[in-house]
């Protein structure tokens, strides 16, 4: 099965055709075909894969919704070139957030969209979750972005292996790197 077609009419999908999926409409149809109850260890595991392919595509897709609504002008479609103090206003109203949730979750969507783009890019295509995402954007905030998206460059790749904490040493290895004055600014900055 191609990771571009849909699935046919009535198609029973094989668990191990999910690897083949990307994550997006298809990848969410054959997964709510499939019952996890019903599935043996190998076939468990890539079924948890799937379901978070698709997870980090709808966490994206989130992301990018805050975004929006948190650089829009009042009732029009017009955008604000820049995320303000008052922009996680609408998203608390709309979701019944706490301003500071609300403002959490935007300024990670904004420097996804505006300073990092690649991670963003990973987050949609399955490969790379919230967790690390947010790993990626606070441990290059004191970087500059021509710095932070070279080391984006460097470890993105490895990312997906990584557990958290093996993430963030190896975004200070490559920060410190790159740019030794680095680790002094984030400790004043602590």
């Amino acid at each position: 099965m191609s990771i571009d077609q849909g699935l046919p009419v009535g198609d029973v999908v094989d668990v191990a055709d999910l690897a083949g999926l990307a994550p997006g409409a298809v990848l969410v149809e054959a997964l709510e075909g499939i019952d996890p109850g019903g599935l043996e260890g190998a076939e468990s595991v890539e079924y948890l894969r799937a379901c978070a392919r698709a997870r980090n595509r709808a966490v994206a897709r989130f992301l990018t919704a805050v975004h929006e609504v948190g650089r829009a002008e009042d009732g029009t479609r017009t955008r604000r070139a820049v995320v303000d103090e008052f922009s996680g206003d609408e998203v608390a109203l709309a979701l019944g957030w706490s301003w500071a949730m609300a403002r959490r979750w935007l300024e990670l969507a904004d420097d996804l969209h505006r300073r990092l783009s690649e991670v963003q890019a990973a987050l949609a295509s399955g490969v790379l979750d919230e967790g690390k995402a947010r790993v990626f954007s606070e441990w290059t905030r004191d970087l500059s972005d021509d710095h932070a998206r070279a080391v984006c460059a460097e470890v993105l790749p490895e990312a997906q292996e990584l557990p958290v904490g093996a993430l963030i040493e190896r975004i200070q290895q490559v920060s410190a790197s790159i740019d030794p004055d680095w680790a002094a600014r984030r400790e004043r900055r602590r």
